[in-house]
């Protein structure tokens, strides 16, 4: 197996490398593509670019250590793929409260670093009944055909927000994060009720994301653009993953965008990926516990309001 200090490479070139692809991409009008292989690889656009220039058949990824708690081994003669990892630096800190030393620590600063993993191609099994255990994932697809799980699902990724569903005149819905109210409009039924919620929920969490130094002094016109096209993307990515026909947002004009601009497009994918990963993350947990809860020989699990 090789080794993590093999071939060293920096997160630097790394990042760099990636950067400059991702504008390639996008000047040559192929940013769906990147979002498309975020999307497949779950991971933000540096790292997914990184990921496919070394193995553009790669999906799912992991150390080797993480391979093996999932009961499964890296083949012999396997060559990692070097990702960007994240690392935070501790500091210590000592003071006297009440007479008492009080010790703490938080985190310092960020570093980027490289890490190895590997493709699930490039594993084996290494103990099939471990294997199975932890295996059966949650397939999104098929939960979200079960309607009104899959609702309940969506309602519990935002903590202290309530949903309500009224008839609703031209628009699939509405998010208030002043209030904290979702209302979707109640004419909508199967998908296309469930691709409404996803919308919303991806506004209110977009709203919560601090905007940065890439967004400040901006005008009030491009900031509703901003957060437009991160709602749009929330709703596509979770859409993909759920099995839903959801519409692609329309970044057609990127190519003609300056590289500073389509570099903070990298930001505003980014910020997608996270919060479409918090849904489906919310998502899967909901039918894990669901699935917990039925006993096992219940085979005929209702399946109820089945989509079409």
């Amino acid at each position: 197996m090789e080794q993590n200090n093999e071939n060293r490479v920096t997160a630097e070139e790394l990042m760099n490398n990636a950067n400059a692809e991702f504008v390639k991409l996008a000047k040559d009008g192929k940013i769906m593509d990147v979002i498309d292989t975020v999307i497949k690889l779950d991971r933000k656009v540096l790292n997914a670019l990184t990921i496919a220039a070394q193995n553009p058949d790669a999906t799912d990824l992991k150390t080797s250590d993480g391979w093996n708690f999932k009961g499964r081994s890296v083949m012999p003669g396997e060559k990692s793929i070097k990702v960007i990892d994240t690392k935070y630096n501790t500091i210590e800190n000592e003071e006297i409260v009440d007479g008492k030393v009080v010790k703490s620590v938080k985190s310092g600063d960020r570093t980027f670093i490289v890490n190895s993993e590997f493709d699930i191609s490039q594993t084996k099994v290494k103990t099939q009944e471990f294997a199975d255990k932890y295996d059966q994932s949650i397939d999104h697809a098929t939960a979200a055909k079960n309607l009104s799980e899959a609702q309940k699902a969506l309602e519990g990724v935002l903590d202290n927000y309530k949903f309500s569903y009224t008839p609703l005149d031209g628009v699939n819905g509405a998010c208030n994060t002043d209030q904290r109210v979702i209302t979707i409009n109640s004419n909508l039924v199967g998908k296309e009720l469930l691709a409404a919620l996803i919308e919303k929920i991806g506004q209110a969490l977009n709203n919560i994301v601090d905007r940065g130094n890439n967004f400040r002094g901006i005008v009030s016109s491009e900031d509703r653009n901003i957060r437009n096209i991160e709602n749009q993307l929330v709703a596509y990515m979770v859409g993909k993953k759920l099995g839903l026909d959801v519409a692609a947002p329309d970044l057609s004009k990127v190519q003609e965008w300056h590289e500073s601009k389509i570099n903070k497009l990298r930001s505003n994918i980014d910020t997608a990926v996270g919060n479409a990963s918090k849904i489906t993350t919310a998502f899967g947990t909901h039918f894990e516990k669901l699935r917990e809860a039925t006993p096992q020989n219940d085979t005929k699990q209702k399946k109820d309001e089945q989509v079409m």
